[in-house]
């Protein structure tokens, strides 16, 4: 049986807290790559009203038995009150990346 990855799509209020929250779940081996997408306009409605700010999109890449305790982390190191944190299944791609990314995230 093949090793099975996740994405967890992530909003950030800004560059920086997207770095932050992504080299500790890297360090801590939660995830094994992380993307960064910079001024990203987001429309939503919260509290009643129509709000309109700039984020920044991280995706995270683990392990699909990780998946919860990447949740868990994310949501402790990130400021918003409910932050965005959508999963996205992998199934299928490079075989060979997904077994480096599943091992990366193994304890040394």
């Amino acid at each position: 049986m093949e090793p099975s990855a996740i994405l967890l799509y992530v909003t950030c209020n800004d560059g920086q807290q997207a770095n932050t929250i992504a080299h500790s779940i890297i360090s801590e081996r939660l995830a094994a790559c992380a993307n960064i997408f910079p001024e990203m306009q987001s429309i939503y409605r919260w509290d009643g009203e129509i709000n309109s700010s700039t984020e920044t999109i991280l995706i995270l890449k683990t392990s699909d038995h990780l998946r919860q305790r990447c949740i868990d982390r994310v949501r402790q190191l990130h400021s918003y009150q409910v932050p965005c944190i959508l999963e996205i299944p992998i199934s299928g791609g490079n075989n060979e990346y997904i077994r480096w990314l599943v091992g990366q995230t193994l304890p040394p």
